[in-house]
């Protein structure tokens, strides 16, 4: 049972990174109201793929907040519909893993109040899906979704860690200056308002785009942005700067200490993709497919700084053999 609490935790973090990737190509593709309605689409277990299988006034039927839905399109129903999809299945691996939690009960309680709270936080997020579905896509809401999002691939590292280290205790404290947690805490803090303002960025896109006044051109789209795009632009300068300097604060304290570093230090390589991703987008035209990569980036590289963190907290707990032990 702890094997499978193990394999079903990985594949639930991998499986969020998915259902991050798929979010975002629904919103590059404009597909967020590709299923009006939920949890079911038009009405619906498997959604239609002709407008023929939808009744003539569907667009009444399904309208939302009042007002009627755009023109059914196969493509943008089925992106949704398999994004939901991607969702169900992590539902499914976080429920399994629920269950399997329930091996390390008299070992250590943490265990199962940890995957009954990630499933809880899963049920949340699939509900805060449906309530941006009901809202017509509202801003705040989506940038709401997203930071659950990560709320979640904070709580599974987590879990994930910890029950490794109950099996397998490191023999010595690790020491860490609190310069350095502090810079380490501040570093994740402002890599999320970068992200944070991203989604604002990317909801100004979505505004120029969907101008019921007319769609102006797609080159003319960053030019057309507020003073918030400079100020991501900019501040990924920043932060990269601050980044570069913590780096060599923890290569100079924890270089042979590769459950620290090297998620760090992947994450640094996958920063600078990021901001040539960022760099591509906004000379070229906001390519669609640049997108979603361009989010789930993000996504991966706050995983790697979590992951980074919860190794360095956890390793600076006095874990004796016996320590983890107890109940």
């Amino acid at each position: 049972m702890k094997n499978w609490f193990r394999r079903l935790l990985l594949l639930s973090l991998i499986t969020t990174f998915l259902v991050i990737l798929a979010g975002g190509i629904v919103r590059t593709t404009g597909s967020g109201m590709g299923c009006p309605d939920w949890p079911k689409c038009f009405g619906q277990y498997i959604p239609p793929t002709d407008i023929s299988q939808l009744p003539p006034d569907y667009k009444e039927i399904y309208k939302v907040q009042g007002k009627e839905i755009a023109d059914f399109e196969a493509f943008k129903t089925w992106v949704e519909y398999a994004n939901r999809l991607v969702g169900a299945l992590l539902g499914l691996f976080v429920l399994g893993a629920f269950i399997t939690s329930f091996s390390y009960r008299k070992e250590r309680k943490r265990i199962p109040i940890l995957a009954f709270i990630i499933m809880v936080l899963v049920m949340f997020e699939a509900w805060l899906g449906s309530v941006v579905v009901e809202s017509n896509l509202a801003p705040v809401k989506i940038t709401t979704h997203m930071l659950v999002a990560f709320g979640i691939v904070t709580l599974i590292s987590y879990t994930f860690v910890y029950e490794r280290f109950l099996y397998n205790p490191p023999t010595v404290s690790l020491k860490i200056p609190a310069g350095i947690r502090n810079l380490f805490i501040l570093i994740i803090a402002l890599f999320v308002l970068q992200v944070v303002m991203g989604t604002q960025v990317r909801e100004e896109v979505d505004r120029i785009a969907n101008d019921p006044q007319g769609v102006a051109p797609r080159d003319k789209w960053i030019s057309m942005l507020p003073g918030i795009f400079f100020i991501h632009r900019s501040f990924s300068l920043f932060w990269s700067g601050l980044f570069i300097y913590f780096m060599m604060q923890v290569f100079r304290y924890y270089r042979q200490n590769t459950s620290i570093y090297k998620p760090l230090l992947a994450a640094g390589i996958i920063a600078v993709v990021e901001i040539v991703s960022g760099a591509v987008m906004s000379y070229f035209a906001v390519p669609k497919a640049v997108q979603p990569i361009h989010l789930l980036l993000s996504t991966i590289i706050y995983g790697l700084l979590t992951l980074s963190f919860i190794n360095m907290v956890l390793r600076s707990k006095s874990y004796a053999p016996n320590s983890l032990t107890a109940k």
